[in-house]
């Protein structure tokens, strides 16, 4: 069953956080399927989609934690209409996106999975929680080291990239959580996996 996900800018005056916009370019630059499914802005700097496939959050959350600054709501439930957009789609999924983007700005983590009264996405939600917080400690550069390091290059490939020695570049990506960050993901995939298989049954 898909997902449904609603990010929200956080109102900052020091945020350095892409617009709406630039968010959209970046999350469906490397997303397959339909184009239904895509992101899309819907409403002044809020965004939304509806992901396919429940491990793509991975994904979603690290392009998102990457750039910026937003609350992010991740909605599990039946969808009674995909339309041409998700703006123009409903059910169930949708609005516990809104409900858990809404808790999201309740928590310093800022992202939350609703409806938690569901076992399987109560442990999403903090699985979410655990991860998020993880990523949160880490730098620019720390973020610019590992981001490489997602796109397929070698530790070696990162430092030449970067123009540091490969040393460096270790450090880098350690103090970067890249280990644990590896960990966490594949967790948060398995429970989103499972919370989408609960709703379903």
């Amino acid at each position: 069953m898909p997902i449904v996900v609603t990010i929200d800018q956080r109102r900052s005056r020091e945020s350095q956080s892409l617009d709406a916009p630039e968010l959209v370019n970046k999350l469906n630059a490397g997303k397959g399927g339909p184009i239904e499914h895509r992101f899309e802005v819907t409403i002044g700097d809020e965004l939304q989609g509806v992901l396919d496939d429940p491990s793509e959050i991975v994904s979603v959350i690290r392009t998102t934690l990457a750039t910026g600054r937003w609350w992010i709501g991740v909605g599990i439930g039946t969808i009674e209409e995909l339309a041409s957009s998700p703006r123009h789609s409903s059910g169930q999924a949708f609005f516990e996106a809104r409900q858990a983007v809404t808790r999201s700005k309740k928590h310093r983590w800022g992202i939350a999975a609703e409806p938690r009264d569901l076992q399987a996405v109560s442990l999403l939600d903090g699985g979410l929680a655990l991860w998020a917080t993880l990523l949160g400690t880490r730098t620019a550069k720390g973020w610019d080291a590992v981001t490489l390091r997602y796109s397929g290059l070698s530790e070696s490939e990162v430092a030449e990239r970067l123009g540091i020695t490969q040393q460096a570049a270790h450090d880098r990506l350690r103090n970067a959580t890249y280990a644990e960050d590896e960990v966490g993901a594949a967790l948060v995939a398995a429970l989103a996996r499972q919370a989408s298989v609960a709703e379903d049954a």
